[in-house]
């Protein structure tokens, strides 16, 4: 978890977050951390990223998928390419 509020997209995380990412990141855990709360655009899926094993994005996705009309595969190129990923204009075809 990485904040106490509710799921949901925001622009950036701010100075607090991260400063707790990074405290979780030096614990001598055993097991991968994901984070997963706020993960929506490029920004906070690298933060996420960098103080974690991955990230978990899910209300973005939903957003994305109610958006395309249910088309998976729209929805997913279209979050790629939120996260930067690059853009697969080839599975889009499909």
């Amino acid at each position: 978890v990485s904040s106490a509020s509710t799921t949901g997209a925001r622009d950036t995380f701010d100075a607090p977050t991260l400063d707790y990412f990074r405290r979780i990141a030096a614990l001598p855990l055993r097991n991968p951390r994901m984070i997963g709360f706020g993960v929506s655009n490029r920004a906070t899926f690298s933060d996420a990223c960098r103080h974690a094993s991955g990230a978990i994005i899910g209300s973005r996705f939903v957003s994305l998928l109610e958006e395309e009309g249910g088309d998976a595969t729209r929805a997913i190129v279209r979050l790629k390419e939120a996260i930067g990923g690059p853009a697969a204009s080839a599975e889009a075809g499909k």
